[in-house]
């Protein structure tokens, strides 16, 4: 699948950013321009999370003004993502005042609002991850497009993936398929959690 643009408001010190991407594209520029925040915003609005897997919400608000609206729109060639995160401010009946009532997030699929467990489902399918690999501290979205991500994972929940992908394959069948590896399997029996 292939980005063609991203259209950034209000993200970070983001205020409006858009890219008309083509094969290869380059994000140049001094410091404090916002290279990795345009990374950071991609990356939210697929996954929910920034890049360190945290999803501190209140961190990639505006710097200037956190009440405004933070939205990131992703036109892939064959689907159409827009994120939209703001402040919800409730004026309670019989009062003069409004209050922050905490924050919504909205998504858009192809210009259609939609509900956030819907919409994360249709960019999984848009992504070709299949949900039945996901395990419940693995998710494969966020491997799929965050080259750290695999380095963050504990080693037990990425070996039950893999597994889930081709199958567990014991210490036998090692054996059994290469004559050289017989010698191991005396010094084996010292560590019984490799068996």
């Amino acid at each position: 699948m292939k980005l063609l643009k991203v259209t950034i408001n209000n993200f970070r010190n983001i205020n409006h950013a858009e890219y008309e991407l083509d094969k290869v594209n380059i994000f140049a520029g001094p410091n404090r321009k916002g290279k990795t925040n345009t990374i950071l915003a991609i990356y939210w609005a697929i996954t929910g999370y920034l890049l360190d897997g945290s999803s501190d919400h209140a961190s990639f608000k505006p710097l200037d003004d956190t009440s405004k609206e933070v939205s990131v729109e992703l036109e892939f060639d064959k689907i159409k993502i827009k994120k939209v995160y703001f402040e919800n401010w409730v004026k309670t009946r019989g009062s003069d005042t409004t209050t922050m009532q905490g924050h919504i997030t909205e998504f858009y699929i192809n210009d259609i609002k939609m509900k956030n467990s819907d919409a994360i489902e249709e960019i999984k399918k848009a992504f070709n991850v299949d949900h039945e690999l996901n395990t419940s501290k693995f998710d494969l979205l966020q491997a799929t497009i965050n080259p750290y991500y695999l380095a963050k994972v504990e080693w037990k929940e990425l070996r039950k993936f893999i597994i889930s992908l081709i199958g567990d394959v014991s210490n036998e069948d090692i054996f059994k398929s290469n004559e050289m590896l017989e010698p191991i399997r005396e010094r084996l029996e010292y560590f019984p959690h490799m068996r």
